[in-house]
């Protein structure tokens, strides 16, 4: 698209719908990266459960899984 031919009014319009789909989109973005940091978090948990069943030691769970030891014994 040109831009350089749009009017001022239809020039700020234009801008005004790039900054609105440019903050929609970083906050989907954001949204995402979220949730697969939170679905990461789960799936280690549950690893960390189930090691922590057979007899793991803490230390090695934490250095696999990626959780600290105080999460760890929470379990």
């Amino acid at each position: 698209m040109k831009i350089d031919g749009l009017s001022p009014m239809e020039r700020m319009a234009y801008e005004q719908n790039v900054y609105a789909y440019r903050d929609i989109k970083n906050g989907m973005d954001s949204a995402r990266r979220e949730g697969e940091a939170k679905g990461e978090f789960k799936a280690n948990m549950k690893v960390a459960r189930m090691m922590k069943a057979k007899g793991f030691d803490v230390p090695l769970i934490s250095e696999l899984t990626g959780l600290s030891e105080d999460q760890i014994a929470e379990l």
